[in-house]
């Protein structure tokens, strides 16, 4: 999504099929939830990595985070 979100400017033919499969994505996944070990701990971990004018379609910079409770990834 943050990929797509780059062209809601300008948005092609690709860009919304490609948003099609992505909510096709999410609505088969709705049964399925996180799961949370008692044995894992309950901290809080985040990750983040980032890239100056790394994007060969805009030569715009790219970000990503991960964040985590215990071993589970929530974002």
């Amino acid at each position: 999504m943050n990929r797509l979100s780059q062209f809601l400017a300008k948005p092609r033919v690709l860009h919304s099929q490609v948003v099609h499969h992505v909510l096709q994505y999410v609505k088969s996944t709705i049964g399925q939830s996180l799961f949370f070990s008692c044995t894992s701990s309950t901290k809080f971990k985040g990750f983040v990595d980032s890239n100056w004018v790394s994007c060969l379609d805009t030569r715009k910079s790219i970000g990503g985070f991960c964040m985590f409770i215990g071993d589970s990834m929530v974002s």
